[in-house]
């Protein structure tokens, strides 16, 4: 009972932190201008993709350092 209560909290914590890293790209993305965007090869229509992407891949990455074992710490 408490285990699964722990991985409740452990779960729904994981999703929140995934909602911000994406509402943190895309308050980043929508900060810059029109002609800053272009010249990164995107347009306003594209931020919401972006920013969703963004949230995919971070987790992607998470799953697989975590799956590997492989944890590198910042010297």
């Amino acid at each position: 009972m408490i285990f699964a209560l722990t991985n409740a909290i452990s779960d729904l914590a994981g999703k929140f932190g995934d909602w911000r890293r994406q509402q943190q790209a895309y308050a980043e993305l929508s900060a810059l201008d029109d002609r800053t965007l272009a010249d990164i090869g995107l347009n306003r229509g594209d931020l919401p993709t972006i920013a969703l992407e963004k949230k995919i891949a971070a987790k992607t990455v998470a799953q697989d350092v975590a799956s590997s074992g492989n944890y590198r710490h910042a010297a």
